[in-house]
């Protein structure tokens, strides 16, 4: 018999990683998510559904490559690379919409563009693109969180 402290291995197999596995987390997380943070600024408010859905395929892809851990490390390197790679994805996909609203003024003849000021773009769309990775950090968490 012995306690639990002392009966305690000196390294929980669910809390540590190499450093290996934290640039691959970092490399998985903030790649799936930069797909989501694309789409994010294009399909608005029903990423929510599909981030929160996005948040779990990326909490799986994290088990399958790195192997099953869980705690706060794991936790803290799935959102940060979800929001970096959402941030980075949401940013290429603003930067296609807003030259691609450009065209459209330049074709139309539009003398006085922008029609729609920058401000206001970023006002339509960061919201969104926030949204949506709020909803891809809460499906991850639910599928990461310690039982």
């Amino acid at each position: 018999m012995r306690c639990k402290t002392c009966g305690k291995p000196a390294r929980d197999a669910l809390d540590s990683m190499r450093p290996s596995q934290v640039a691959i987390a970092l490399a998985v997380a903030g790649g799936l998510s930069a797909v989501v943070g694309y789409f994010g600024a294009q399909f608005g408010w029903f990423m929510i559904v599909v981030g929160f859905f996005a948040g779990t395929i990326i909490a799986e892809a994290l088990d399958r490559t790195i192997g099953i851990k869980r705690g706060p490390r794991i936790l803290a390197i799935a959102v940060t690379g979800i929001v970096i790679g959402g941030l980075i994805g949401s940013s290429f996909s603003m930067v296609g919409l807003w030259r691609e609203m450009e065209g459209y003024a330049v074709a139309a003849g539009a003398r006085d563009f922008p029609v729609l000021p920058l401000d206001a773009f970023l006002m339509q769309n960061v919201p969104n693109v926030l949204i949506a990775l709020a909803a891809t950090v809460v499906g991850a968490y639910a599928r990461l969180r310690r039982i």
